[in-house]
This record gives C-alpha cells, structure tokens and sequence, in this order.
C-alpha cells in the first residue's frame, strides 16, 4: 500500500485538501489516505475522533482505503515528521490558509514548515481548489546535480501516475540553460 497523509485540523482547508486527496486518488486500490489529526491535552480525543470517522465516512465514496489517525503530543511537525518517517509516506497532501502571503513568509505555516522538512513530497492545496485531471507539472531547477535529486523520484511516480505533461523552469539566473 502507498500512503497519502492529509492532516487534520478541521478548518475548511483541511477538509478540502482530505476531499482534493480522496478525488485524486479515486478508485485506486493500492493508495491507502491517511486522516491525520494531531491534538494537545486540551482537546478531547473523543470528539475528534467522531469528527475524523465522520469525514472517513464521507471520503470512502471515492477511496475505500481511507484510514484515520487521532495523535497528541508537544509539536504538530516534529509528530507529523516521525509519522510519515514510520510509515513511508509516499505524499503529504495539506491546505494552505489562515495567513496573508506576508504572514507567511515572515511567521511560517505549519504546510510550509512540512515542505521544508523534505520528509517526502508535499502537495499544498489552496483553499479555494478543487480537483481536476492532473494534465501539467512543472518542476523549478537550478540544473545543478539533477540526477541526484531525490525530488525526481517523487515527479517521477507522479507522471507514471497521472501521465501529465512536465515543464522544466530554470530558476538560476546566473546561467542560461535552453
């Protein structure tokens, strides 16, 4: 089994980006989409646990694997990172909202921070997506050490997945690559 991990937070985001995943990866047999809600000692696990089966309910219209995971702890990405380390994540599938574009740049969002930990692909979702045929990829290089990139392995799997076409953008301005 190949597992998708969505988080959690029970914003309409995350809701969106559990429906995005679920759509994407519809009818596949071999994706297993994992519900992630991490959660401190303030919250009670009992109601998000009846939240997140709810949603699991919802989503096994279009994935039959879709299993949900109720986890507490000190820190959301520290926990997510060790998770997805676990259980092999293949992708981690997230909404991104709350914060203005400068926001977010200067105080981080918990989606930006998983990117940066390069535990394995992370697909942002905008709050306002919805999914389509996945028809386009584009992949931001800077053409140095190419071959080693553990990211093509991830585009890769995608184009053997979805048969997109692939766009390469040099993003090294100091040289020009045709």
């Amino acid at each position: 089994m190949i597992n998708i991990v969505v988080p959690i937070d029970f914003s309409e985001t995350s809701f969106n980006a559990a429906h995005y995943a679920a759509k994407m990866y519809a009818n596949k047999e071999d994706i297993n989409i994992i519900l992630y809600h991490f959660y401190n000692a303030s919250e009670d696990e009992t109601i998000a646990n009846n939240y997140l089966a709810v949603l699991q309910t919802e989503l096994q219209a279009l994935n039959q694997n879709i299993e949900i995971l109720n986890e507490s702890g000190a820190d959301f990405i520290e926990s997510l990172t060790a998770f997805c380390h676990v259980r092999a994540t293949y992708m981690i599938v997230m909404g991104l909202t709350g914060k203005s574009a400068l926001a977010q740049r200067f105080s981080g969002s918990n989606t930006l921070k998983m990117a940066e930990k390069n535990v394995c692909p992370v697909l942002i979702i905008p709050a306002d997506a919805f999914y389509t045929k996945i028809e386009h990829v584009m992949i931001a290089s800077e053409m140095k050490d190419v071959e080693d990139t553990p990211v093509l392995i991830a585009v890769k799997r995608v184009l053997t997945d979805f048969k997109p076409n692939l766009h390469v953008v040099n993003v090294d301005d100091s040289h020009y690559i045709s």
